[in-house]
């Protein structure tokens, strides 16, 4: 049975991130396209803007999206993973061998956490370099210096001294 019990969390987890990744791939590529005609709309203002900057504008803009709905996605994934399970009844056939709900949800709980904090660890600082380069660009493009308004020569402000 500790062969099988294997066999089955394996099959789940790599069912779980085949979705996953499925979903991520989806929504990558619909908010590249939303995004690529929103800064099509800023390259009309400006005369000197090339379509491959256009596109690395486009590609820096997707992680910061794709950080926003990270957890919703995760959670959407899951859900169509369990319903994908329950509509070929292999979640009825893991019951009647003798695997609890928990034991089943189990694998794809684990993956989550991890995957959690993989997402904290790696992606989030990449949303950050990729922003950053975002507005440097952005402000190279514009002319406009906007994005440094807030940053202090001489370290945090805290508190103002009276």
């Amino acid at each position: 049975m500790k062969r099988s019990g294997n066999i089955i969390n394996l099959y789940l987890v790599r069912l779980f991130l085949r979705n996953l990744a499925l979903i991520f791939i989806s929504i990558a590529i619909l908010s590249f396209i939303i995004n690529l005609f929103d800064i099509l709309n800023l390259s009309n203002s400006q005369n000197d803007v090339t379509f491959i900057q256009i596109i690395i504008l486009t590609l820096l803009k997707i992680p910061e999206f794709m950080a926003d709905i990270a957890v919703f996605l995760i959670m959407l994934c899951s859900m169509i993973t369990l319903n994908s399970l329950n509509a070929r009844s292999e979640i009825t056939i893991m019951r009647s061998v003798g695997l609890s709900l928990w034991k089943i949800l189990m694998p794809i709980i684990i993956t989550n956490f991890i995957l959690g904090i993989i997402f904290i660890t790696s992606f989030l600082p990449l949303t950050i370099i990729a922003n950053k380069k975002y507005n440097e660009i952005e402000d190279k493009i514009t002319g406009n210096d906007q994005h440094n308004i807030f940053k202090p020569d001489n370290g945090i402000w805290l508190r103002q001294e009276n």
